[in-house]
């Protein structure tokens, strides 16, 4: 069983970026902190800290520990505000995940709407889009906002087919034979060249007002206005024909 007082200090330790620091933050001696430290490193059997200058720096064994350390810590530190929510009823959870490359001005604008929603609990997690798109599915996140860059066309499409919603896509180019084959591949209920993911609507499809939004094939797609959520009755008057 992993010690798991060792693990925190181990990860103290890498989030204040030496033994000193961490020292200070937790109020112990440094040599106290090195020997848990050395613990967790023989429970694990490898490695986790290497000598790098003045500081310390993470081996590989020791970026992989972190990472886990950092979705422990940060489960843990929710405990007790998701026990008071769910005790009183009254609080939403909302954890979002925020790519590197996505400025904290642009992460601010995609989600001041619903900044002021009544009993929010917000929670914001920055990391890298592969670490991000792990977490989101093992439902650690609720949704990952991210900035991927891809090395074409077909690395964009791939990308596409694994983590889209097939829902709605676009693709901004000036290449009319990239667009058309971007149009005939990428599996959407809509897909839209040098044009805003926003139009994908049932009113600015012509469909009145949207009542519902379909992901599936049967039998609506898309938009749905109010002839998509019908069905058909077939009304037949006869006079005895029969099937032969």
């Amino acid at each position: 069983m992993l010690n798991f007082r060792h693990l925190y200090y181990f990860w103290v330790v890498t989030k204040e970026g030496g033994f000193a620091r961490a020292a200070e933050r937790l109020d112990m001696a440094v040599q106290t902190i090195s020997a848990q430290v050395r613990e967790l490193e023989k429970a694990l059997g490898h490695q986790l800290l290497k000598p790098a200058g003045r500081g310390i720096a993470l081996t590989e064994a020791g970026e992989t520990a972190f990472a886990r350390a950092e979705e422990v810590f940060r489960i843990g530190q929710a405990i007790p505000e998701d026990v008071r929510g769910a005790a009183s009823g009254k609080v939403a959870r909302l954890a979002v995940g925020f790519s590197d490359g996505i400025s904290k001005l642009a992460a601010h604008a995609m989600l001041e709407p619903i900044l002021a929603t009544p009993s929010l609990r917000l929670i914001c997690h920055e990391g890298e889009v592969k670490q991000l798109l792990a977490e989101l599915a093992l439902h650690h996140l609720d949704l990952v906002l991210a900035v991927k860059v891809v090395q074409g066309l077909d690395d964009a499409m791939t990308h596409i087919a694994r983590y889209g919603s097939q829902h709605t896509e676009a693709i901004l180019t000036a290449d009319y034979g990239r667009a058309q084959r971007f149009l005939r591949e990428v599996d959407a209920a809509a897909v839209l060249v040098n044009a805003s993911t926003r139009l994908h609507d049932g009113y600015q499809f012509g469909l009145g007002a949207e009542i519902g939004i379909s992901t599936t094939r049967l039998h609506a797609r898309g938009a749905m206005g109010l002839e998509e959520l019908t069905c058909a009755k077939f009304v037949v008057f006869g006079s005895g024909q029969l099937r032969t």
